[in-house]
């Protein structure tokens, strides 16, 4: 590659970059399910997604989804 010139994402780096925006999406899901603004929600899971490990953040995920498919009020 030239310098400062364009460069290519391999499928591999698509398939990284797109499972490091699914955890911050997740991420910042979670924290804002606690009561945590936005911004601050975006600002710390951006930290957090690039040391979590994967049976971490799939329990988390699985959480995530139970609270927002609970029904909000009981039948």
């Amino acid at each position: 590659h030239k310098k400062y010139g364009s460069v290519t994402i391999t499928l591999r780096g698509r398939r990284v970059a797109k499972e490091i925006s699914s955890r911050h999406d997740d991420l910042t899901n979670f924290l804002q399910l606690l009561g945590i603004d936005k911004k601050s929600a975006e600002v710390n899971a951006c930290k957090i997604e690039h040391v979590v490990d994967s049976k971490v953040m799939e329990k988390l995920r699985k959480f995530v989804r139970f609270v927002r498919e609970v029904p909000k009020k009981p039948m």
